[in-house]
């Protein structure tokens, strides 16, 4: 018995240690989807895009950055493929703090 209690003290302290320590969230990126998106890319891969998050939320004028991915129906593509047409049914990533959109999912 005295085993049992001395085990489940034990973890009942490392479970309380590892909740102290993971400290405060952070927010890294949010998401927005969409039904079309229309975006042009300059010959520096830099441009924007406009989205919402939500269908009652204010259109996010987002950044688009050299560093900035692109896959359009499954495959990775340069970002000049943006200047190819609206993408329709995707997902854009985007930095919470910079608004500098991380990556780009959609299909055409």
């Amino acid at each position: 018995m005295f085993k049992q209690v001395l085990t489940t003290l034990i973890i009942a302290t490392a479970m309380s240690l590892a909740t102290v320590s993971a400290g405060e969230m952070t927010l890294l990126e949010e998401a927005a989807e969409f039904d079309r998106l229309s975006a042009r890319v300059s010959a520096s891969n830099r441009g924007t895009i406009k989205v919402k998050s939500c269908d009652e939320c204010e259109a996010l004028r987002l950044r688009i950055a050299p560093s900035t991915q692109l896959e359009v129906n499954g495959k990775r593509q340069p970002l000049k493929e943006l200047n190819n047409g609206a993408l329709s049914a995707g997902t854009v990533f985007f930095d919470a703090q910079t608004l500098t959109v991380l990556r780009i999912s959609g299909s055409r």
